[in-house]
């Protein structure tokens, strides 16, 4: 049977909405008495007399449901009574989790989606750089678990459960780009309506604490080149006596912008990483190294046939186990403060925007007289390519 109840519009106490019309809890969605405004009379009565329609309606559609489906009803209202949540909200929150589950895709494909845009970007000129790349490739081989879910059914605890397996030095670095893809997922596709990635899942590593070479093992690094790779001497000079970025860089500098006779390096601004033209001086010990290695005329400074394998060739044969990411440009940073101290300088040769960057993330204290044997590297003319290794640090 349809519900009995007497609806009317009264007075209010509000001058912009005098009208108003009381429902109680026993005909409303969520239970609870609802109170609606009005500017007429004649606005608030149409109101009632919708609500009126609504109310048979429902009088007739409950009176058709089967015995089963009035209990299974009146169960759920049950169990959702100590939640706060009607029946209805409870529905409505399902399908449009189904819903959401039918338009997205697989962490896979999501991953493998950024993947590709991130690669676009670089074909338009912005910078992502071959060690990002590889970032990605790399992540998404360590969520096997989840590579088949669809997104809205993942979890921050199936997050959790794949990184797992996954080294604590490499951890915050996975989920920096799970948190990207997701991102990508959310703003570019659609795909998903909230991550599942947390603040609270990336590990506090504490203060970071700077790392550089030795004088030795740049020693040892840059004979070990000689003997080995000698086409890739210049980029490790650049990168031990200029600060030059390893990656987004070194790998697109050319020989036209060493200008000896000036004893500068121009890097263009499409060239820098942060897209800012920037000179840094040539120092003695890197004008060297730099006529012992030979300056060309023209061309690429790095060549990028097989660069990864030929880098790890020489660094084995210099008897360096583990690299330190930007190892080149924190030995540069550091000997190069501990010799000039002029921050505002060290700063522009680097291509920073601000100190802080400069003396949290790459410059270490050491001992002047260790800074000068730095600077003191110097190419011996029996260094060649067929030399043995010689004693320099």
């Amino acid at each position: 049977m349809a519900r009995r109840i007497t609806l009317k519009p009264s007075r209010s106490k509000h001058p912009n909405t005098p009208w108003q019309v009381n429902l109680p809890g026993n005909v409303t969605s969520s239970g609870k008495r609802e109170r609606h405004f009005f500017k007429t009379k004649a606005d608030a009565e149409t109101y009632c007399q919708q609500q009126r329609v609504r109310l048979e309606n429902f009088g007739r559609n409950s009176s058709g449901l089967a015995p089963m489906d009035q209990d299974d009803a009146v169960r759920a209202i049950e169990r959702l009574k100590p939640y706060g949540v009607t029946l209805n909200q409870a529905v409505s929150d399902y399908i449009a989790r189904i819903e959401a589950t039918r338009k997205s895709v697989t962490f896979k494909v999501m991953f493998e989606a950024y993947q590709a845009f991130s690669g676009a970007k670089v074909r338009k000129g912005q910078v992502i750089s071959p060690s990002y790349a590889r970032q990605l490739k790399d992540a998404l081989q360590r969520f096997p678990g989840i590579q088949a879910k669809m997104l809205p059914t993942i979890s921050s605890e199936d997050i959790e459960r794949e990184l797992a397996g996954v080294p604590s030095s490499s951890r915050n670095a996975v989920l920096r780009c799970v948190r990207a893809a997701f991102n990508y997922a959310i703003t570019e596709r659609k795909w998903a309506t909230e991550s599942p990635i947390r603040k609270s899942m990336f590990w506090d590593t504490g203060e970071k604490r700077i790392e550089i070479l030795s004088n030795r093992q740049v020693c040892r690094l840059l004979l070990a080149c000689i003997k080995t790779d000698p086409e890739l001497l210049p980029y490790h000079l650049l990168g031990f006596f200029a600060g030059i970025r390893p990656d987004q860089e070194l790998g697109k500098l050319r020989w036209e912008n060493i200008q000896m006779n000036e004893k500068v390096i121009r890097v263009p601004a499409e060239v820098a990483k942060t897209h800012y033209e920037r000179y840094i001086d040539i120092e003695p010990t890197l004008a060297a190294w730099l006529e012992f290695a030979g300056v060309q005329k023209a061309g690429l400074i790095t060549p990028k046939t097989n660069l990864i394998k030929r880098l790890r060739a020489i660094r084995r044969r210099a008897g360096i186990k583990d690299w330190i990411q930007d190892g080149a440009r924190h030995t540069y940073a550091t000997n190069w403060m501990a010799l000039h101290k002029d921050e505002d300088r060290c700063r522009d040769n680097m291509g920073h925007r601000t100190k802080d960057e400069l003396q949290k993330h790459y410059r270490k204290h050491i001992p002047l007289k260790e800074a000068k044997r730095f600077w003191e590297i110097l190419p011996k003319a029996r260094w060649t390519a067929r030399s043995q290794v010689a004693r320099v640090a």
